[in-house]
């Protein structure tokens, strides 16, 4: 966001960008009480929204965001998965804020101690990412990624790698004999038992885990490179898409 201010302040040299860091669950909340509310002045001019719940709000309180349609940003730009979730009826109500990829980020320096590097990582199975997961937590007491308990990061990534969805094309709900989903909920729930995978209770913890070196590293929206490159032992970690 910073950087997006320095390119606006080219052609505008007064502008000021305020950024302010709010977790998610709050941002919701706030759009949720404005909205009900009739007040929108609390709210920010641009907010950051998980993609997955872009829609509900904008569905639920559609006097709280801005159509974007006709702004002259250049949407073909943008991977059409990605711009499709803030689209409603047709209209951008959104700007993607990343590309979509999905990146495994490793500490190389507790790979080593348990004798893997990064290619063993590297085109695999969550089968074998399970056996590798169980050799560093052998050789080293840690376990190989952490998520937030309660959340879905991880398993939506799981699904949308395998070409599956949530929803089907016409919008209706596919779960219930949606069979890419219960592989993907059986493979999170070995991940958890063998120890491999960690839940810990909020976004600071998870943060947390992988930057302090208590987990081998993470799984996540490229954007999680930003947390990481506030690790001081930065160069231990290796990022591949």
């Amino acid at each position: 966001m910073y950087e997006a201010e320095k390119v606006y302040q080219k052609d505008h040299p007064d502008f000021k960008l305020n950024v302010v860091e709010t977790p998610w669950e709050d941002i919701q909340t706030k759009v949720t009480t404005a909205a009900a509310s009739g007040d929108l002045s609390t709210l920010p001019d641009i907010l950051l929204m998980q993609d997955n719940a872009f829609q509900k709000n904008v569905i639920s309180y559609p006097d709280a965001f801005t159509d974007l349609t006709n702004s002259g940003i250049d949407y073909s730009q943008f991977a059409a998965g990605k711009t499709a979730y803030s689209v409603v009826d047709g209209k951008n109500y959104g700007v993607p804020f990343d590309n979509g990829a999905v990146i495994g980020c490793y500490r190389t320096d507790v790979l080593e101690q348990a004798g893997l590097t990064v290619d063993d990582f590297t085109d695999i199975t969550w089968d074998q990412y399970i056996e590798n997961g169980k050799k560093v937590l052998d050789a080293t007491g840690k376990p190989l990624i952490s998520m937030q308990a309660g959340e879905c990061d991880l398993i939506m990534m799981m699904l949308q790698s395998a070409g599956s969805s949530l929803f089907n094309e016409d919008g209706t709900a596919n779960i219930v004999n949606n069979d890419t989903l219960k592989a993907v909920m059986e493979t999170y729930k070995a991940l958890k038992d063998s120890g491999v995978l960690v839940e810990v209770n909020s976004w600071d913890e998870y943060v947390g885990s992988f930057v302090s070196g208590d987990v081998a590293g993470t799984v996540n929206g490229c954007w999680i490179m930003a947390s990481i490159q506030t690790a001081e032992d930065t160069v231990n970690f290796n990022m591949g898409q």
